[in-house]
């Protein structure tokens, strides 16, 4: 009776080397996965993917002047902050990447500035009644450069 030394406790050793063809597939498939994945996140012409770009954004704008004011008498900076006269800001744009390091962007923004004296806390800028409004327009162009990739 021949015995087998390979076994120990009644398991093979090698047990997950018993189907060799299954493993030797499972590495190549993980390989060739892999091989595919590594151009896709690789950096080096990623901005040729990226060149066009168009942003946009939201904002508020508030005026701290001579008009409005706080519940107070006139004070400095943001003490003076009247939240009623807040009003918005629309902004878009685009972008185009020349190449790697430079890039041209341009943008416009509409913004609605406000200031009333009906809103103050001090009853001698109340007793003015002055309000405005106005509106801005802003364009821009921009040239930038990118020192770090």
């Amino acid at each position: 009776m021949r015995e087998n030394n390979l076994l120990i406790g009644q398991k093979p050793i090698f047990a997950p080397l018993r189907k060799p063809f299954l493993v030797v597939r499972q590495l190549v498939s993980l390989l060739l996965f892999i091989l595919i994945l590594i151009p896709h996140f690789s950096e080096a012409q990623r901005w040729k993917r990226y060149r066009h770009e168009v942003w946009g954004g939201l904002g508020g704008t508030n005026f701290m002047g001579e008009l409005g004011g706080g519940k107070q008498e006139a004070q400095d900076l943001f003490m003076d902050f009247d939240v009623k006269s807040s009003r918005y800001v629309i902004a878009g744009g685009y972008r185009y990447k020349m190449n790697e390091i430079f890039s041209a962007k341009g943008g416009l923004a509409y913004a609605q500035i406000y200031g009333s004296d009906r809103f103050a806390g001090d009853i001698y800028r109340q007793s003015r009644n002055l309000t405005f409004r106005s509106p801005v327009v802003e364009l821009t162009g921009q040239g930038e450069v990118f020192f770090i990739r």
